[in-house]
């Protein structure tokens, strides 16, 4: 669809420069020159396509830069932000290796994917584009990284050795380009270079240029931990478009996205559209998907409070918001004290209500809202956050 085109090539001209500032360099291209890329709607499609190009598609992938053709092939994902990361992941592989590389695979693949699977994690509002942030997606690598780590199912050092562990190499990117002060990013781009110019083992490039992995792992560890994205998915499709502001959309259904961890109280300012039905508002408990509560604002500004259970909503509460609140903004708020959690639209408060689950979050309901301003606060987060180890860095790092 056209719209949908002309956002892509608004994302990718935002990407650019940021591209161009992480890798240092940018393609050469001759005047009026651009770098192909090719969107499917389907699977089949995708495979259609690079089979006519004289490529073969590979299996489990949702997309592939081709250096013999120089052209990126994708299809349409599950959700926009995957669609969107998916675009930027595999357009950062055509830029990387057409600026850094001559268009050749660096020398080891967890750099290979990690750099660009740290930059396709992203924020985008339709104007401005973040790459690299915790943001909230469906693959959440930093949860995933560290549940790996913690389960002893991968390791700094093994991966320091050539194994490909995307979570892992991903975070592992970030933690030298945006951890520890800034102080390691001269490291990274010293094994970037190494490894762009092809040949070089994995391992002695990592103790040569960035250290030793059994020094990085507790330092590493600990970063990661407060480097986590704050909220879960609960269904789709949920992105942040800007930090404190969410997107959510339930087509037909409800949609939720939970803070992690138990959590005390959320606020949150709901953008009122302009037109259409619409319903939304927060998650105030969660036992499962079928087993859950939230309040609402509709489109009449009704305010209610729903529990699904055994596939039955029931009303809890019912009231309609204030006349003085009706803007194009309404506050909300939910919080957990004595008797129970407590629920505002625009100042009307309903409840307490005995939710024990420990969970808040936003919610929508059969249409796409926006919520701004969105704050919590946390009694129990899902890992405790530890103290880097105090250990010196060694000899050679200057800060700066």
């Amino acid at each position: 669809a056209r719209p949908e085109a002309e956002e892509m090539s608004r994302v990718l001209e935002a990407a650019w420069p940021q591209f161009k500032a992480f890798f240092g360099a940018e393609p050469k291209l001759k005047p009026g020159q651009t770098l192909a890329v090719r969107f499917f709607d389907s699977r089949q499609g995708w495979v259609l396509g690079m089979e006519a190009d004289g490529e073969k598609a590979p299996e489990n992938a949702g997309g592939y830069y081709s250096p013999s053709t120089r052209t990126v092939y994708l299809f349409r994902q599950p959700t926009r932000y995957y669609t969107r990361s998916l675009l930027i992941h595999e357009t950062g592989h055509q830029f990387h290796f057409l600026s850094r590389t001559d268009n050749r695979s660096p020398s080891t693949a967890w750099y290979t994917e990690g750099v660009v699977e740290h930059l396709a994690m992203h924020s985008w509002d339709g104007e401005v584009l973040k790459l690299g942030v915790s943001a909230m997606s469906l693959e959440d690598y930093a949860a995933k990284a560290l549940e790996g780590l913690e389960s002893g199912k991968s390791s700094l050092a093994s991966m320091a050795e050539g194994a490909l562990d995307r979570p892992l190499g991903a975070m592992f990117v970030r933690y030298l380009v945006q951890g520890e002060k800034g102080v390691l990013k001269r490291r990274f781009e010293k094994a970037a270079g190494e490894f762009d110019r092809g040949g070089a083992n994995s391992k002695q490039v990592f103790r040569s240029s960035i250290g030793d992995p059994a020094f990085f792992a507790p330092r590493f560890l600990a970063w990661l931990r407060t480097a986590q994205e704050p909220f879960a998915q609960v269904f789709n499709e949920w992105e942040m478009r800007a930090p404190g502001v969410y997107m959510g959309e339930g087509k037909g259904v409800y949609s939720v996205a939970r803070v992690k961890g138990r959590a005390d109280a959320i606020e949150a300012v709901l953008a009122v559209p302009a037109s259409g039905p619409w319903h939304g508002g927060l998650l105030l408990d969660f036992k499962d998907a079928g087993d859950f509560a939230v309040g609402l604002v509709d489109a009449s500004f009704g305010v209610a409070v729903m529990r699904l259970k055994a596939g039955i909503w029931t009303a809890l509460a019912q009231a309609s918001c204030p006349e003085g609140a009706r803007g194009p903004g309404i506050a909300l708020s939910a919080a957990r004290g004595a008797g129970g959690v407590k629920f505002s639209a625009g100042g009307l408060a309903l409840g307490p209500f005995d939710f024990p689950g420990g969970a808040l979050g936003l919610a929508v309901h059969d249409c796409a809202l926006v919520f701004k301003d969105v704050t919590w606060s946390k009694s129990e987060i899902t890992k405790p956050a530890e103290t880097p180890p105090r250990n010196k860095l060694p000899d050679g790092v200057k800060k700066g």
